[in-house]
């Protein structure tokens, strides 16, 4: 019986470590001791040990908490856009913070790469390109009538469009950082 017990956690361990593989060993191995003295705690309080793993849940399940954790714990660490918004983009179809900073963020960056496609159009066609306004219209491009259109950026587009594009970056990165640290706090 005690052999079945010990087999039982051990294996329980076991595949607990499994599930910790993208974790380093060190702290693979720091929450499987953590585990097993939990569970052996708990079971010198009187628990039987399948109510102990049953707590606990499946160790894929367990152990992909940690792994989460530690997600989170890098790409706040490292503060990269890439980690950041990776760590959000697999939590956006569980979390309503998470999924809403990943629409703001995609939209942001839409905005601002649209924004440098039409600045390098500029460059290439500046009289075909522009924010034009005619008597009757308010358009982007070129009118199909000469007379009386004005492009009212004329070269303020570069300048503006870098702006647009740092602002965009900053509300994504603070809007990265919102919503990594609201998941670390829940």
């Amino acid at each position: 019986m005690v052999d079945d017990a010990v087999n039982m956690r051990e294996a329980y361990l076991r595949k607990l470590g499994w599930g910790l593989a993208a974790l380093d060993q060190k702290d693979r191995d720091g929450i499987v001791d953590e585990t097993r003295a939990h569970i052996l705690d708990r079971v010198d309080q009187g628990a039987s040990l399948e109510a102990v793993l049953a707590a606990l849940g499946p160790p894929e399940v367990y152990a992909r908490h940690f792994r989460e954790e530690a997600e989170l714990i890098f790409a706040l660490a490292g503060q990269g856009p890439i980690t950041m918004f990776g760590a959000v983009v697999s939590r956006a179809h569980r979390n309503v913070a998470a999924g809403l900073v990943f629409l703001l963020v995609l939209g942001l960056f839409t905005i601002a790469g649209l924004g440098v496609i039409v600045c390098g159009m500029k460059l290439i066609d500046p009289e075909h390109v522009g924010l034009w306004v005619a008597p009757s219209d308010f358009f982007f491009g070129r009118p199909d009538h000469e007379a009386g259109r004005r492009e009212i950026l004329g070269q303020w587009i570069f300048p503006l469009t870098l702006v647009a594009v740092a602002g965009a970056w900053l509300l994504a990165r603070q809007s990265l950082l919102w919503a990594l640290r609201s998941q670390r706090r829940g």
